[in-house]
């Protein structure tokens, strides 16, 4: 027994700790990643695999890892060393959660392999799990086996052979046949609301919550759905392009047909089977051929109106069988899709309507339904009207570059000249016109086709009998009249069709928009009467008031009144507070015309670049009955698309039509919720205004980003006047913001003519502003901002047809002077422009027109139309402007408009305007007049530029141009030729003669231009028969050319004859003379007052053409062409001379009465041959009292009454009667005179100077 202690433990005699290790343990052996065994060293260390260095071992003897813990070893004790990097700081053997990654091989032998946190995954990507300590567990959770080396056996294959079909990546396709796109995630999102779809169950769910369809490929379509829930399956035609589809989505054949469906909604052919499918999954319809016709299929891009005649010249069951073979017509002989033939239908009777715009309309089906559901109107034929509304319907709708083409269907004579719209059609709108008439031949079909184009005319006995075929042979004329229409920009013929399919939308339920909102009113006033219109005010203000938040950082709000004008009596946002916002709106006025709702989109484009805000929503409320001229569903598209502006109107009692249009104005995807009925004006107010208020309220949709406020918005309306302008002077500056061109489009709103002619003209406009304080400062910045407005509403803010050049003058020079700015620049510049507090005397107007002139010459462009436009405060000017006026206009062809800020106190603006009153505006009160403005400002203008012909459009021969010099010489070539006619056998010819030489000019002139210039009729004329030579016994009803050229020119048979040497006159029995034609004496003599002579009693001859002419003298006489045409010297008679001159060697030579104190004048003083005369400055006038004094023309009424009191005086005792009656509380005289000629004066007067009063009192 072993020994004990003093305690009576046993004592074993050997140590509890062994000093060394038993000989009989086995070496320890380290498995590598790969599975096998790691090198060692010479002294028996384990070797790590990639550093080379030793690995480290407990003080008990175990193996350690890069972290410093103890390696796993198997169930063979073998120990386990994991993968790593090169880095051993960064080789673990732990993933991120500090688990021991353990490795796992496959049924293969091969390494798993791992995501990015080191642990091993399956073959499709799935994490291997693990128990707590970290060890592999296979699919029923117990841990995986291990090989020979230790390493984790897991049994699936390391590679998969074939992907489990649940797996499969989901693939969406829409309607149109593309991938619907992802986000950055990978999952889908809708094309239209941007959410994502969603994913239940493995299967993709729509916006009710049901599964998406799958083809046959096992894609999923996102398809909509019809009210009943169906799913509408996408058709196409045999050309990719989806078809048209009714207001529930179905789609329709070509003849407006449903195409038939199965109980699942597959869309079935006319057997019943399922219509095939293409590559990307929409169902192709395959149509059936068009029926053979031996006649041409109109396949080009053409823009075609048809015209109807509904009078009384056709029956009812008549204009049934019309209606019928027009249809068929069409769709037998033209390509009625998208981007071909674009159809349009004017109508006429007792008058003229627009049934359908130049493509507005949705398709081919639409478009026939439309033409059979067209009214007769009755009443007499009016088909020149027709012609006239056919063209503006072009100007209007057309497409620039289409081919046009107008067919016309009548029944009989029109009552009206149709011979002048239809050659306007033609040669002014190059449009191709075919006549289909039924009744006797009335000689108008060849009028309105034109000469040499007889075969466009089909003629029949009646209506009935007559089928498309019957009306072919106008298709054949089609074909060969137009191009193949390849210069068209099909992008922007059609408005885009909505392929996609709208997300779910859901409305706000709310009464009041409390975000930031820029909304424009615009109201179509043809709708309504006078007394609609002011009902309509009130809604529109009741509306406005309880639907916006109206605090200037909420909403702001702008109103439009339209009809083929514009008025905009709230520009955006532009008032003080709501007070005033509904008060302008209540004043504003009701505009007569005809409705043309491009005109009104594009003003209200225009108030959005100039006032909107880009952290705002950007809204149009529409109000109209939709009877619109023209086609404006592609301005609506730009506005909404390129623009971001929604759209919503409000029908008042439209015709199904009419509503289809407002439809394509909002947009088809948007019409449920944008386009709103009333039966009438009187629905907007009570529950229906309510309805309206809360659509707009929950259809309106915030702008991008907007992120509700944490507190609460300004609880006032008034407006911050500082955020809108400021009142310091920013001259020179350019307002970036004003010209937003990243938001503006090549296509936009199509430019509209200024003119009624339908010319789109380039201008350069010079404004001279006289910026002296003769005016009130108020009306002068009010002139300055309509003419802005003004260019901004007809042209936009940077069109290129207009340029501008700004000089402001007072009276002692030229303060400001800008050249080439754009419509937005020039808006800039006038409203910081200042007057002259301190400048009370006329401006020096004359400087101000030369200074215009100079900047306009700085940067010409060929063939603009040059106008310069006064403002002046009250029509004087310190220095004289007729000169400069002259030089400008007969020089360097520029128009002059005048506009009188205060009433003009002379004639002085008509003077230098041309002579004409209506190029001189004016008004009492520039508080309002905005529509009365512009329209008398774009009359002025187009009375101007039409003062000039319009390029001629033939030729005879050319020649090359004439170059200018700087001499002295003045050409001969004859200018500014121009023919009218006197009688109808006559006509008179004028030009500018330059040389004043008794002849030298050969009038040439034929009534066929096709005949060689050598062959023509000659005329000799002198320089004085350019005043006007008539031209007379010639035969009526002719067409003449008529050229004017030297007499060299005119020898030389060889020589070529230029346009601008000719003009083109025709006479008939209807010709006259114009109300201004004045005959001209052909022996007139010289005028003395033109004549000027030298102190040695020379004449001194100056030309006709000659600009430095004494502004004293009148400059609209005859000049001498000789020395002897003035008689500054004459023979003396027995020594004597006559009045006025003075004897030297027996000759009589002028007396020069203004060398001696200026001939007793007060200001000016003209000497003539033998006498003189007192001349005064444009703005005087001589005193009737005393001819040498000049007296202010506003002055001088006291002065003329005084004459004429002493003109009744001298004559009291012819006096017949005087007499006085009440009037209106007033008092009325009446006062015949019978002079000694036996003639009788009579004045009648009810309100009297003193002066006259006082004559009275002497006579009575």
């Amino acid at each position: 027994p072993l020994p004990t202690d003093t305690l009576g433990r046993f004592i074993y005699p050997e140590p509890s700790v062994p000093t060394e290790p038993p000989t009989t343990r086995r070496p320890v052996t380290v498995i590598g990643p790969d599975g096998q065994p790691l090198p060692t060293s010479e002294s028996g260390e384990v070797i790590h695999p990639l550093t080379g260095e030793a690995l480290s071992t407990s003080s008990t003897g175990e193996m350690l890892g890069p972290d410093g813990s103890p390696l796993p070893t198997d169930e063979e004790g073998n120990v386990i060393l994991f993968s790593g990097t090169e880095q051993p700081a960064q080789t673990l053997p732990t993933d991120e959660s500090g688990k021991i990654v353990y490795p796992i091989i496959g049924s293969d032998g091969q390494l798993l392999p791992t995501d990015s946190t080191g642990a091993h995954v399956d073959a499709y990507g799935e994490p291997i799990q693990t128990d707590d300590a970290g060890r592999p567990l296979s699919a029923d959770g117990h841990p995986l086996s291990t090989d020979s080396l230790g390493r984790f056996v897991y049994p699936e294959p390391s590679v998969p052979t074939e992907p489990p079909t649940t797996r499969m990546p989901i693939i969406v396709v829409g309607p149109d046949g593309q991938l619907l796109p992802t986000d950055s995630s990978g999952q889908h999102v809708h094309p239209t609301t941007g959410e994502v779809l969603e994913i239940k169950d493995g299967e993709m769910i729509g916006a009710d919550g049901s599964p998406l369809p799958t083809d046959e490929d096992g894609r999923v379509l996102l398809l909509a759905t019809d009210v009943s829930g169906q799913f509408i399956y996408p058709v196409v035609s045999s050309d990719g392009v989806l078809l048209p589809t009714d207001n529930s989505g179905r789609y329709l054949n070509s003849e407006g047909g449903l195409i038939p469906i199965d109980e699942n909604g597959r869309p079935l052919d006319s057997n019943g089977e399922i219509l095939p499918t293409n590559p990307t999954g929409q169902h192709v319809l395959v149509e059936v051929p068009r029926p053979s016709s031996p006649f041409c299929f109109v396949n080009a891009y053409i823009d075609l109106v048809l015209v109807f005649d509904t009078s009384d010249n056709i029956k009812i069951l008549d204009y049934r069988v019309m209606k019928e073979a027009v249809k068929q017509f069409l769709s037998d002989h033209f390509n009625l899709k998208e981007n071909r033939v674009r159809v349009g239908l004017v109508k006429y009777g007792d008058s003229v309507e627009v049934p359908i715009a130049l493509g507005d309309y949705d398709h081919s089906a639409n478009l026939l339904a439309m033409i059979g559901d067209t009214r007769r109107m009755k009443g007499p034929s009016h088909l020149g009207q027709a012609l006239k509304d056919t063209a503006g319907e072009f100007l209007i709708s057309g497409i620039t570059g289409a081919p046009r083409v107008v067919i016309i269907f009548k029944s009989g004579s029109s009552q009206d000249d149709v011979s002048e719209p239809a050659r306007n059609l033609r040669e002014e709108l190059d449009a191709k016109v075919f006549v289909v008439s039924v009744g006797d031949n009335d000689g108008q079909d060849e009028e309105i086709v034109g000469s040499g184009n007889e075969g466009r005319i089909l003629r029949f006995n009646q209506w009935r009998g007559i089928e498309s075929v019957n009306i072919g042979p106008i298709a054949d004329g089609v074909c060969s009249a137009v191009p193949s229409a390849d210069q068209v920009n099909l992008q922007s013929t059609w408005p885009a069709r909505k392929t996609t399919v709208p997300g779910p939308k859901t409305s706000r339920v709310c009464n009041r928009i409390e975000y930031p909102v820029d909304v424009i009113v615009v109201v179509d006033s043809s709708t309504f009467d006078d007394e609609g219109f002011e009902h309509l005010k009130e809604s529109i203000g009741v509306l406005v008031d309880e639907s916006f938040d109206l605090s200037p950082d909420v909403v702001r709000v702008g109103f439009i009144v339209y009809t083929d004008k514009v008025s905009v009596p709230v520009a955006l946002g532009h008032y003080e507070d709501k007070i005033e916002l509904l008060q302008k709106i209540t004043d504003s006025d009701k505009i007569s015309g005809v409705a043309i709702a491009l005109k009104s989109l594009d003003a209200a484009r225009q108030q959005f670049i100039l006032h909107g805000r880009e952290d705002a929503s950007k809204v149009i409320v529409l109000i109209t009955n939709g009877n619109n001229r023209g086609n404006a569903a592609l301005a609506a598209q730009d506005l909404r698309e390129l623009y971001g502006i929604q759209i919503f109107a409000i029908a008042v009692n439209p015709s199904a039509e009419r509503f289809g249009s407002l439809a394509r104005l909002v947009g088809q995807e948007h019409a449920n919720e944008r386009l709103l009925k009333i039966n009438s004006i009187d629905d907007l107010s009570g529950d229906k205004l309510v309805f309206i208020r809360q659509s707009l309220c929950g259809h309106i949709t915030p702008a991008a980003g907007y992120i509700e406020p944490t507190e609460p918005s300004w609880s006032t309306t008034k407006r911050d006047v500082n955020a809108v302008a400021s009142d310091t002077p920013l001259i020179g500056v350019t307002p970036s913001s004003l010209d937003d061109t990243s938001r503006r489009t090549t296509r936009a709103i199509k430019p509209m003519p200024l003119c009624k002619d339908g010319y789109l003209r380039p201008y350069l406009v010079s404004v001279v502003v006289d910026v002296t304080a003769r005016s009130i400062p108020e009306e002068f910045h009010r002139v300055l901002t309509m003419i802005s407005d003004f260019l901004e509403g007809r042209f936009g803010l940077s069109s290129e047809r207009m340029s501008l050049n700004l000089v402001a003058v007072d009276s002692s020079d030229i303060s400001l002077k800008k050249s080439g700015l754009s419509i937005g620049e020039f808006s800039s510049f006038t409203s910081q422009l200042l007057q002259n507090s301190n400048d009370e005397v006329s401006p020096k107007m004359g400087r101000g027109i030369d200074t215009a002139v100079e900047l306009a010459k700085s940067h010409e462009i060929s063939g603009v139309n040059k106008i310069i436009v006064i403002i002046s405060s009250d029509g004087t000017s310190s220095d004289d402007p007729l000169p400069a006026a002259e030089i400008a206009q007969d020089e360097y062809d520029h128009k002059i408009l005048s506009i009188s800020i205060r009433k003009p106190t002379s004639t002085l603006l008509q003077q230098i305007s041309g002579g004409s009153p209506t190029r001189v505006i004016h008004f009492s009160d520039w508080s309002g007049g905005d529509e009365l403005f512009n329209s008398w400002f774009s009359f002025a203008i187009c009375e101007a530029i039409r003062s000039t012909p319009e390029p001629k459009t033939t030729t005879v021969a050319t020649r090359k141009p004439k170059v200018k010099t700087n001499g002295t010489s003045v050409s001969q070539e004859p200018s500014n030729i121009h023919v009218i006619p006197v009688s109808p056998t006559s006509f008179s010819v004028t030009w500018t003669c330059c040389t004043n030489n008794k002849a030298d000019y050969v009038i040439l002139y034929t009534p066929d231009s096709s005949v060689p210039p050598s062959n023509w009729q000659r005329v000799p004329a002198r320089c004085r028969d350019s005043f006007g030579k008539v031209i007379d016994n010639l035969p009526t009803d002719s067409d003449y050319k008529v050229c004017v050229v030297t007499s060299a020119s005119a020898a030389n048979n060889s020589a070529t004859v230029g346009d601008d040497n000719c003009d083109s006159i025709t006479l008939n029995k209807e010709s006259t003379p114009p109300p201004d034609y004045e005959p001209w004496d052909q022996d007139q003599e010289t005028s003395p007052c033109q004549c000027i002579c030298s102190d040695d009693g020379k004449a001194v001859v100056q030309s006709s053409c000659n600009p430095k002419v004494d502004p004293l003298r009148p400059v609209s006489t005859l000049p001498p062409a000789t020395e002897g045409e003035c008689p500054c010297s004459v023979k003396a008679h027995s020594g004597r001379c006559p009045s006025g001159y003075y004897l030297h060697k027996q000759m009589c030579f002028d007396v020069n009465e203004c060398q001696q104190q200026n001939g007793g004048c007060s200001h000016g003083c003209v000497n003539t041959p033998g006498d003189f005369y007192c001349a005064c400055p444009h703005g005087m006038m001589r005193d009737p009292v005393d001819p040498k004094t000049c007296i202010n023309v506003a002055g001088s009424f006291d002065r003329i009454t005084e004459l004429l009191a002493r003109y009744l005086h001298a004559n009291s005792k012819n006096l017949d009667s005087v007499s006085s009656a009440d009037e209106k509380g007033g008092r009325k005289y009446k006062a015949t005179i019978k002079t000694s000629d036996d003639k009788e004066l009579s004045f009648e007067w009810s309100s009297m100077p003193a002066m006259v009063r006082k004559a009275l009192r002497w006579l009575i």
